[in-house]
């Protein structure tokens, strides 16, 4: 736990053009990850607040970041669930989505909360990205994530702003879900057979 605080407050006090000098201290946070539920909350609040200082360092930030959202402790995956969105940078955006679309599947009230709303402002953000993303968990994810984001999407899309529904992104939703509607109907039949 010192360790963490020590790297936080060389990073906390460093002048924001000398954050890149301590990469050293951002990437000895990752460990934080392997520590006891304190260290794991720690550092689920951490990752997120230096991230966008460290761009070479970002996939293993996040994959740092995605293995405290499937923490076993639900503190530190409500934690890192909250942290996930300051992740989110123009290269990752699909990842983030991706990563919010498996966390639908959850009982936990407040990640599923976090997830729509989070998912919600990925839309705007990038509707083409995180609905492909969606799409796929839909298509290919397990039934609990389908259902799930198939429920938000026909809740959520029709509250879009117009300037997010494109004429693009409604074809990209028409021509899928066509596909997934007879995925599914056909599964249902086999299942019925």
């Amino acid at each position: 736990m010192s360790d963490l605080y020590h790297n936080y407050w060389i990073l906390a006090d460093a002048k924001e053009e000398d954050l890149p000098k301590n990469k050293f201290s951002y990437e000895t946070i990752f460990n934080g990850v392997r520590g006891g539920v304190r260290e794991r909350k720690l550092t689920a609040r951490l990752i997120p607040k230096f991230f966008k200082h460290f761009p070479e360092l970002s996939a293993s930030a996040f994959n740092a970041h995605i293995a405290l959202c499937n923490d076993k402790d639900s503190s530190v995956r409500h934690q890192a669930a909250r942290g996930l969105l300051q992740c989110a940078s123009k290269d990752n955006l699909p990842n983030v989505a991706d990563v919010l679309t498996q966390l639908l599947k959850t009982d936990d009230l407040a990640v599923h909360d976090f997830a729509n709303k989070a998912l919600l402002h990925l839309l705007k953000m990038d509707a083409i990205g995180t609905l492909k993303k969606m799409i796929h968990h839909i298509r290919k994810g397990r039934k609990i994530v389908r259902n799930r984001a198939m429920k938000f999407l026909s809740f959520k899309l029709k509250s879009l702003p117009e300037e997010v529904m494109t004429k693009e992104v409604e074809q990209l939703i028409l021509f899928h879900f066509g596909k997934v509607s007879l995925e599914i109907y056909i599964g249902e039949i086999c299942n019925l057979a």
